[in-house]
Order: structure tokens, then sequence, then C-alpha cells
């Protein structure tokens, strides 16, 4: 911008300006040759005017009354920096438990004692159906049968619902139980924050709409193959749409809580035989002695267990030496004493079946402990040729372990 151009108090102020700089630089040039020359300069320097630039005004701008209450709105949700308070992180928002409440008492009046579905076929407490639909409990898992444990109306719509737990076929457990067929599974959705017994919170209901029929289903802790569908059922269809229904098996799976049931998150599963506290009859109820007997089969003592140990050096193999696994009453036992305790015959042990018994680590400290090694397993030759080294005469098997347990007959004979 020309000289001309600047306001009439700004020029003078630049004329001064540059006059006191051509003085600056007189006295910068004495004070090359005179010391006492610094004083002056330092005086000019502090106290000669700066040049300022013009002021502009500036354009006041009207806020409406709407926009100004805008604006206060906005400002509102900023954090206050300068305050000494720290910010404490967002709180997350309380989980709503009413959806963990599952299953809530029905109202008697709105009970059904029973239900007459078809002319003759009814349902009440304790039927089984089978499912039009079957229904998904989560992205993996799905039932298609329920046992009844309530029949209710309800008291808006007066639809008529089944409560009651759900059952699967163990082709749908993704391989985790044997697939058999018209072999089922009890499931079981269990929530940890929920106090009640498992099979009155994992109770599922629908409405009776998507009922099909009533299908014929036992639960026992026998083991397979007792007790299944009889032999007049001639084709898999026929098995499939009429054949006995049989539940060995519960399939429990855990939740944290509701939220996570919701989402699919298992927290634990566990799979487990059902006992016989399980059993929907007399019938199909066992004790842990008789199926231990029947796994184990037929021995040279001709029952599964003998108090003392089941090995006794000498015995002939035609000696019946046998405890009866039903009969609670132990006074006829060989080895009963008033005392409660038992003698040992001379020699006799309890035996010991090493699993995955590699070279025989197990085994030798089981045989330290007293035991008979009667039998082992293992899929690695080199192991089994190192065990059977070892071991000469325990029962050696060179096999997978499921092979293993399912093999049928009876044991061979030690060497």
């Amino acid at each position: 911008m020309a000289d001309s151009a600047l306001p009439r108090s700004e020029f003078d102020l630049k004329a001064q300006y540059d006059r006191d700089m051509a003085n600056i630089q007189a006295m910068m040039k004495e004070e090359e040759e005179e010391e006492p020359g610094m004083s002056r300069f330092n005086e000019l320097v502090h106290n000669h005017p700066r040049p300022q630039a013009p002021i502009v005004p500036q354009e006041i701008i009207e806020i409406e009354d709407e926009d100004h209450n805008e604006f206060i709105r906005e400002i509102e949700n900023f954090i206050d920096l300068t305050s000494d308070d720290v910010p404490s992180r967002k709180q997350k928002a309380p989980v709503d438990k009413t959806i963990a409440i599952r299953n809530l008492p029905i109202d008697s009046r709105n009970l059904i004692t029973q239900f007459e579905l078809d002319e003759g076929v009814v349902l009440k407490d304790g039927i089984t159906v089978e499912l039009r639909d079957e229904i998904k409990v989560t992205d993996k898992y799905r039932f298609q049968f329920l046992r009844i444990k309530h029949i209710f109306r309800s008291p808006t719509t007066g639809e008529v619902f089944l409560r009651g737990l759900p059952f699967t076929r163990t082709r749908t457990l993704r391989g985790q139980i044997p697939r058999l067929r018209n072999e089922v599974a009890m499931m079981l959705m269990i929530d940890e924050d929920d106090a009640r017994p498992d099979e009155e919170q994992a109770m599922i209901e629908f409405p009776l709409a998507n009922v099909r029929r009533i299908r014929n289903l036992v639960c026992t802790n026998a083991d397979f193959p007792q007790i299944r569908y009889d032999e007049s059922h001639t084709t898999k269809k026929d098995i499939e749409e009429n054949g006995l229904l049989v539940c060995r098996w519960k399939y429990r799976l855990t939740y944290r809580n509701s939220v996570f049931r919701a989402k699919g998150q298992t927290h634990e599963w566990v799979i487990c035989h059902l006992g016989p506290e399980d059993a929907s009859k007399e019938r199909y109820r066992f004790s842990e002695d008789q199926r231990r007997a029947r796994w184990r089969g037929t021995t040279m003592l001709k029952a599964g267990r003998v108090r003392g140990g089941s090995f006794v050096p000498g015995m002939p193999d035609n000696f019946e030496f046998i405890e009866d696994v039903d009969n609670e009453d132990k006074t006829n036992d060989v080895f009963h004493r008033a005392d409660g305790l038992i003698d040992q015959l001379p020699g006799q042990r309890y035996i010991f079946g090493d699993m995955f018994c590699g070279g025989g680590g197990s085994s030798c400290g089981a045989k330290m402990a007293g035991l008979k090694i009667q039998i082992a397993c293992d899929a690695n030759k080199s192991a089994c040729d190192t065990y059977s080294t070892n071991f000469p005469e325990t029962s050696l098997y060179q096999t997978d372990i499921f092979d293993f347990i399912s093999r049928q007959g009876p044991s061979p004979p030690p060497g």
C-alpha cells in the first residue's frame, strides 16, 4: 500500500519511526568507536513507539431468541474442561431383569387339567407330544418333542398353551451324542442367576395349535440298547413316525443370565446320563450296580463287584462267587462281618484297567499299590510294544478308545 493511502496519523507515525531508525543506525556506528554511546542506544530502543495495525470495526451479529435458545441447548452438552472434576466413564444401562423370569406361576383359574385334542385323544400332565414345526431354542439347537407339565388358557386371548420340558433327537446335537434312531435327549437351558430347579426354569411353552400328535417317550437310566422300540416296526419311516422314543441323556446348557441366553452365548454345557431318579416308571429304573454288572458282563466271579477285590488266586473258573446286586441286604455276603468290615482271602486284590496306557507308567504305580493289572488299551503301536514288555500278563488292546468301549463279547484270556 502507498504511503499516501494511509490515514494521516499513521503516516506521521511511520515518518517518526523512520527517523528513529536512522538515529539508531548512526548511534550503532558511533558505538563501534566509543563505548558511552550504549546508554543512549538502550534508551531509544526501549522508548520508541511501535506501529500498530489499524483497528477494523467488528460486525455485531444479533441472535434471535429462538436461535439463542438452540445455541444454549447445544453448549449444555459440552464437557467443562476447566473444572477440577474428572468426568466419570459412562455407566452401562442396568440389565432388564424381567426377561430372566421365565415360566411364571400360572393362575389356577387358567389351568386346564386335561384337554381333548381329538376324539379319544386327551392331553394332560406327563403326556409327550410331537410338534408340527420344530422350535429353535438357539441358532444351534432345536427340539421336536415336549413332555407336558401344564396346560393353561391365556387370560387375554383365550388361546390354549402347553408348558413342559423339551426333548430333541440326538442326531441334532452336532455329534456330541451317538446318532441313534429314536434316541432323544432332554434339553435344559439354565440361567446361573436363577435359583429355581433346572426342570422348572428350563420349561418351554407354545400354543396348542403347534401340536401334531401324541408320542410314546420313556426316560430310563438303562444303557443302550436296552429298552428300544419293538421289532414290529419294519421300515425306517415307521420307526420314526410310530416307534418308541427313549431318553437316556440330559443336555444342560448354562448361561450367565437371560441376556447371554438371548444372545446364545453359552457359559458351559454338560452332557450327563440319566440316573435312577430320572426314570419315567419303575420298570425303566435300574440300580447302578446292575448297570455296572451289565457293562462288565460275565466274569470269572459271575458278578460285577466283589468286596475286597474280584481277583482271588487259585479260584477255579467255575466258582460262583456272586454278589446279588439287586439285594441291599448284605447278611448273606461271603465277607459279611458283624462290625461291617471284611476279611480278604489270601492274595485277593482289586483289579485295575489302564486306558491310554502308553508305556505303562500308571500301571506301574497301580501295581506298586497292590492292584491286579487286568486290562489296558492304547492306539499307539510303539506304546503297546513297550507296555506288553513291561506287563506281559495284562490283556492289552491296541485300538481306539471308542472301539474298545463299544467292543462286544467277553474279554480275551490274559497273555
